[in-house]
């Protein structure tokens, strides 16, 4: 009897060591195919700072899927330290002597946190992430009618304010609706400020009174304290007749009330360089351009043969 209860105890023990060993190739097996997938995702991270200071960053972080398919954008504020850079040859260190070393976040602004709602996205004819938006962008629709992620637009560093916006569903070459926010540094919270076309970019005055918007050639001038908005525009002609093309650029401030704009003019949006540019200072009290300096005289001819051609 007991030589035949050591052989079944040891028949189970066995069978037991068996059944360990195949949940043990189970596991590894789970473990290499979810390896398998997730090299086949290539899921990448680039990094683009948009502010730098002695104690912290705010950097852009995109996320790319194979392909360098973008399907996920967020803001980051980090802590920054700066370490001596070793990466270079002491005589070409000069220009570099340090390199920042970005520390755990302390706050990461995603898509998921941008209050918009469904009426908003409705309002502005954007179909939300449940209508097959999804595929159109890879991944990249976040709920209600977001894509991608939150893109950085100025930050007001004296009052700790970042100022953000992203795109909705229905973008086209064309461009297409963006929604504005406020995200306090501070407070951590955040706040939609506006919607207009896009695409835009950004600048904040020195004081932080007013936020700049830019969207080829129109600038909106936003009152942070009062909401109040008005606008620079120049008129697009797009032919026929005659194809003449505005666009702004090089916004610099003089003072918290008044700023210049180069007005850049094209005749083809394919073009190395312009047909004429011009300087203008804008008075933002007047409301009006105060003064202008030709930098290049627009001396193309624009005629309907050209656009025929």
């Amino acid at each position: 009897m007991l030589i035949n209860f050591k052989v079944n105890y040891f028949k189970a023990y066995n069978r037991l060591k068996i059944i360990n060993f195949i949940f043990k190739i189970i596991f590894i097996y789970i473990c290499f195919l979810s390896s398998v997938n997730a090299a086949e995702e290539q899921i990448k991270e680039e990094l683009k700072n948009n502010f730098l200071s002695n104690e912290f960053a705010i950097n852009t972080i995109e996320s790319y899927k194979k392909g360098g398919v973008l399907f996920r954008r967020v803001i980051a504020i980090q802590p920054v330290e700066f370490k001596p850079n070793t990466s270079l040859e002491s005589t070409q260190r000069i220009a570099f002597p340090k390199l920042p070393d970005f520390k755990k976040p302390i706050w990461v602004i995603t898509p998921e946190q941008l209050p918009v709602t469904e009426d908003m996205c409705l309002e502005k004819e954007s179909v939300t992430c449940d209508e097959g938006k999804n595929d159109l962008y890879s991944g990249g629709c976040y709920q209600p009618c977001l894509t991608y992620g939150p893109q950085f637009l100025a930050y007001d560093e004296k009052n700790g304010k970042i100022y953000l916006t992203v795109e909705a569903t229905g973008y086209g070459t064309g461009g297409g609706t963006n929604f504005t926010f406020l995200a306090d540094v501070n407070t951590k919270e955040i706040k939609h400020l506006d919607t207009e076309g896009g695409p835009i970019t950004g600048v904040i005055s020195p004081s932080g009174k007013y936020l700049l918007t830019i969207s080829l050639a129109r600038i909106k001038i936003y009152n942070t304290q009062t909401k109040e908005k008005f606008y620079i525009t120049e008129h697009n002609l797009f032919g026929p007749p005659i194809t003449k093309i505005h666009y702004f650029t090089h916004i610099k401030w003089l003072n918290d009330n008044q700023f210049t704009y180069e007005d850049n003019v094209i005749h083809d949006k394919f073009q190395d360089d312009e047909d004429g540019i011009t300087e203008y200072t804008y008075d933002i009290s007047a409301q009006k351009k105060i003064s202008k300096h030709v930098i290049k005289p627009n001396t193309y001819k624009y005629s309907a043969k050209d656009d025929e051609e």
